[in-house]
């Protein structure tokens, strides 16, 4: 997947179908209407591009003539999600202090400099060189945190909108 990045990002997009498909099921309450959306990489398409890593074109070959995406983004987002969760328990037991450590120096500022801290909740910490610190950014760090606490499992997940007390028959 990140060959697949580099090529959309650097070079043109590898989808060359993107189909909708719709049938009716039958539930206990009656006939609903399933809505499914497929998105195809033709690898005869990276395939003409010289740039495109020839080892992962030929994976991707070893795979058939064209592979479904979104169950490859779906793993790509949920590796990134692992290592995005190591990256936070090597960074946990220092985040508390840098947190500390930012609020100190907003803290000092605000003492040294009471009409400058007056004006709003960004501080420029020195004369020659400006750096900018709020808490509105520790907040949003934390709740990006939270938010995205892990997509390790995105690929056992799909989107539905299917009620789940209905019940096939």
């Amino acid at each position: 997947m990140e060959a697949v990045r580099n090529y959309v990002q650097h070079r043109g997009a590898p989808l060359y179908s993107v189909s909708y498909d719709h049938r009716s099921v039958e539930f206990s309450d009656g006939i609903k209407l399933r809505f499914s959306t497929k998105a195809l990489m033709r690898i005869g398409d990276l395939a003409q591009d010289p740039k495109f890593k020839k080892t992962v074109l030929d994976e991707l070959r070893e795979m058939g003539n064209e592979v479904d995406l979104p169950f490859f983004v779906r793993d790509y987002v949920a590796g990134l999600s692992v290592v995005h969760q190591k990256l936070r328990d090597i960074l946990e037991p220092n985040i508390a202090n840098w947190d500390i450590v930012i609020c100190n120096a907003m803290d000092r500022f605000r003492i040294a400099f009471p009409d400058e801290a007056a004006r709003g909740t960004m501080f420029a910490m020195s004369r020659d060189e400006e750096v900018w610190l709020s808490r509105e950014f520790i907040e949003a760090r934390r709740s990006l945190e939270q938010k995205n606490i892990s997509a390790a499992n995105l690929p056992r997940r799909y989107v539905t909108s299917e009620n789940p007390m209905w019940s096939k028959q």
